[in-house]
């Protein structure tokens, strides 16, 4: 009798077997990960915006190491996983000069892996900030995820990333669970 091996099982098994890697230089795109189909109804149209606002140099009481990740590059891909999520709750996101405007800036990604193999956890945070403007006004507010995995969860560069990117993803899923932010945008 054959056995199913599940893609969890494989992806949760590779870390064991790969060294550790220290950098993370381009993330995975998350958002192609769980496709998200868009909503037949259009119930708002935004103009979209990602900055990056995250500090120069490290904050020294910071406990967590800051990230190195390439502007161009997390701009895009958080870019591409907040269109996504808003295509699924029916807003579009246009080129043209409309009235309403979305502006996420990414505060800061710090990240941290323990030294100990078997107790430790890895840790990353996600600091984002949005501000949403239309023609009734302006709403503004703050969002953080901090996400931990077991150390073993982190033994590659490919894991580094998937782990940052998992984290930057849940803290897109935050905003636009931000209820009041969605009413703002489709008044």
């Amino acid at each position: 009798m054959m056995k199913k091996i599940s893609l969890v099982s494989v992806i949760l098994l590779l870390p064991l077997i790969n060294g550790c890697a220290q950098s993370v230089q381009s993330l995975p795109i998350l958002a192609t990960l769980n496709p998200v189909t868009a909503s037949a109804l259009v119930r708002g149209e935004i103009q979209l915006e990602v900055k990056d606002g995250r500090p120069a140099s490290p904050v020294s009481d910071d406990p967590l190491a800051i990230e190195s990740i390439e502007t161009n590059d997390l701009q895009d891909k958080l870019k591409l996983m907040l269109e996504s999520q808003l295509s699924h709750r029916g807003i579009r996101v246009a080129n043209g000069d409309d009235d309403s405007v979305l502006v996420v800036t990414v505060e800061s990604i710090a990240h941290r892996s323990s030294d100990d193999l078997w107790q430790g956890y890895t840790y990353t945070q996600v600091k984002l900030s949005a501000v949403a403007t239309t023609a009734e006004g302006r709403y503004q507010n703050n969002y953080q995820v901090n996400y931990s995995q077991p150390f073993h969860a982190l033994s590659d560069n490919d894991d580094k990333k998937y782990l940052v990117s998992t984290a930057i993803f849940q803290a897109s899923q935050k905003v636009l669970q931000d209820t009041k932010l969605l009413r703002f945008l489709m008044k």
